[in-house]
């Protein structure tokens, strides 16, 4: 019997090149990953890795891999080039269709000084910012408002990502009505790009 693999996305970052992502940042404080301070400070080279497999060690250059259930592990960058493609992100449009499809925050550590609506896709289902008691933007959350009972997931917070990507619910089954491309907030938001 032949079987092909099926396709789905993963989320990595290159150890030693690229910024340490808020989940790598939580398997360390779960102390799934040891001697990253001596890999920082250049004291050693080796990172070591608690994954499904077992301990596994990386070093600088190779890719650190989120799995599907959060799992991680390292895959040597000729290994990486050969097994993954990039796939690129774009801005949000008016008339998208989000409803199961993911957002990525990007890095941001300034989101302006305009709170309010930033994607809208009706009264009720949007996406927004607000400013804390000094009046300075500070936070981006999807705000989610169903029969009178109101969710909401928070994206960024107080100068942090609190994810790094998110499936948009359901509930926002309508076309993307408004956007404000002004919000600095809206430049540090993307969407996965449709294959063509």
């Amino acid at each position: 019997m032949i079987y092909k693999k099926m396709p789905c996305s993963v989320e990595c970052f290159r150890l030693g090149y690229d910024e340490m992502p808020k989940w790598f940042q939580e398997h360390i404080r779960a102390n799934n990953i040891s001697n990253i301070d001596a890999f920082l400070e250049g004291v050693n080279e080796t990172v070591k890795i608690k994954t499904l497999e077992g301990v596994m060690n990386a070093i600088q250059g190779d890719y650190i891999i989120k799995g599907v259930k959060g799992e991680i592990y390292p895959c040597k960058a000729e290994v990486f080039k050969e097994t993954y493609q990039y796939v690129p992100l774009r801005h949000i449009d008016v008339g998208d269709k989000l409803t199961k499809k993911y957002i990525y925050l990007d890095e941001a550590n300034y989101l302006g000084n305009d709170a309010g609506d930033i994607i809208v896709f009706d009264n009720n289902h949007k996406i927004i910012s607000e400013a804390n008691e000094s009046g300075e933007v500070n936070k981006i959350l999807i705000y989610d408002k169903n029969d009178g009972e109101l969710n909401t997931v928070v994206l960024y917070e107080n100068g942090e990502r609190k994810l790094d990507k998110v499936l948009i619910p359901e509930t926002f089954s309508m076309e993307v009505s408004e956007i404000d491309v002004k919000k600095i907030a809206y430049e540090f938001l993307r969407l996965e790009r449709e294959e063509i």
